[in-house]
């Protein structure tokens, strides 16, 4: 476990990221007996995370972060919007998780689950002025998140289905697209082009045909989602007006067992 801690706080050091632990929802003191507390430092907060079967938590939040699966998992999630999604894994699954709005999770499976959570918090210096850049990446995708709305691979599928005239962009590099395929249908359009080719007023030649509809249905996604993000808020800057990102971009669509193609 020592190792794999080790290579989740190496991998958040290197994002410097900037999300705050909401306190008043705060997991940690509202389940302290369903949590372990394995590291607390000013960059990085992590937990192990023990539900027994039919074991529920208590409604809370989280910062973005990640994930490493201990155990087996199968968890219901229940949004306090109502929302309530299935989370399935195998022991050995990680990935990066977004922001989380309120939820409280509960324990469907008839064994205990083990996961460790990774919580990313407010860079150390910024406070002290030492830092010269005004925003870091994270809060460029905090910032993003906060605009526009993310939405799981099941419920992306199910507007593709509902409404042919869904877009899919993958807003990865082509090189990275390769390497896992992108939704059926999507384009790939990188997220350095993205604002050229949906542009309304640049030469034909470097607009994009089917980015020139504001009123379009748009899903942007990128290979974990913090990119997605930030190109679901670049189209609503630039005026669409029904624009989403794919939570947990490729790795999440792919874990959800839903079929890729080549990008064209």
């Amino acid at each position: 476990m020592k190792t794999i801690l080790t290579a989740l706080v190496v991998e958040a050091l290197l994002l410097v990221a900037s999300a705050s632990i909401v306190s008043a929802q705060d997991w940690m003191k509202l389940d302290p007996k369903m949590l372990k507390l394995l590291v607390d430092t000013t960059l990085i907060r992590a937990y192990e995370v023990t539900l027994a079967p039919g074991e529920k938590s208590n409604m809370h939040t989280h910062p973005a972060g990640f994930f490493y699966a201990l155990t087996d998992v199968k968890i219901n999630v229940h949004y306090s919007d109502g929302d309530t999604v299935l989370s399935e894994g195998k022991a050995g699954d990680s990935g990066f998780g977004d922001p989380e709005r309120p939820h409280w999770i509960e324990n469907i499976g008839n064994k205990p689950v083990k996961w460790i959570e990774l919580e990313l918090k407010e860079h150390p210096y910024k406070k002290a002025g030492e830092i010269t850049m005004s925003k870091t990446f994270m809060q460029i995708v905090s910032e993003a998140m906060a605009e526009v709305p993310g939405i799981s691979p099941q419920e992306a599928q199910r507007r593709m289905k509902d409404d042919p005239r869904t877009l899919v962009v993958d807003v990865r590099d082509a090189a990275d697209a390769v390497q896992t395929g992108v939704i059926p249908g999507a384009l790939n359009i990188s997220l350095g082009m993205l604002a050229v080719r949906a542009d309304s007023e640049l030469p034909e030649e470097l607009r994009h045909l089917s980015l020139q509809n504001r009123s379009r249905p748009v899903i942007t996604t990128c290979a974990l989602g913090p990119n997605g993000a930030r190109g679901a808020k670049e189209l609503k800057d630039m005026g669409f007006t029904n624009v989403c990102y794919l939570s947990g971009g490729m790795q999440a669509w792919v874990d959800a067992g839903f079929q890729t193609e080549p990008p064209k």
